[in-house]
């Protein structure tokens, strides 16, 4: 049976455990495929793109990769012996003082060259696969400089307050990948756009 990968953060994961049914789920049953999610809530794109490359191998044709980026600033390090996700969020907060000062005064300055750094190593990995005849897609939930601001809130009314999709979210956002899917779309750089009911583009 062939496999549909999935590659991300947390928005590719049950990521509050309240979830019934996450997108991946969907689009896997709908595409007949198994399951195989590598996603994990908190990662960067360093992660995101390692997951990949370990797993080329096992990647087949038949099979369809679906690789969502997450925010260009996260990283992970090895901090007092131990792999850590750099990340301030408000629960998470930085607490080493050379690794805070180095992601507010220098990372964070550098978001739009991360960002193109990162996808364009991903959109390598993604030429590799079509030469093997696999298909693949790749996106991305936060803002850059060709949307204007919107928060992943705005995506649906039916996100969650922690910014996340809710149930109808994802089988909101479920819907618009099956839709790219079948336009053949291997790098939706915007999943903001607004549709009408027939997935036209408004």
């Amino acid at each position: 049976m062939n496999k549909l990968w999935v590659f991300g953060d947390s928005f590719s994961t049950n990521h509050n455990g309240k979830i019934n049914t996450i997108w991946p789920e969907i689009v896997s049953s709908h595409l007949g495929l198994e399951l195989i999610n590598t996603a994990r809530g908190g990662c960067g794109n360093d992660e995101i793109y390692e997951k990949i490359a370990i797993n080329m191998h096992k990647i087949n044709e038949g099979d369809y990769a679906i690789i969502g980026m997450t925010n260009p600033l996260r990283y992970s390090l090895y901090l007092r012996g131990e792999l850590r996700d750099v990340s301030p969020h408000w629960d998470y907060p930085i607490e080493d003082k050379l690794v805070r000062d180095y992601y507010f005064k220098i990372r964070s300055e550098a978001f739009d060259e991360h960002e193109e750094r990162m996808i364009n190593r991903i959109i390598g990995l993604q030429k590799e696969l079509s030469k093997r005849s696999i298909k693949s897609m790749l996106w991305h939930w936060y803002e850059n400089k060709s949307q204007s601001y919107q928060s992943p809130v705005a995506y649906s009314k039916y996100s969650v307050k922690d910014s996340h999709f809710s149930d109808k979210g994802h089988k909101q956002f479920a819907d618009r990948i099956l839709y790219k899917i079948e336009q053949d779309v291997s790098h939706w750089t915007n999943i903001y756009e607004k549709i009408d009911n027939l997935n036209r583009l408004i």
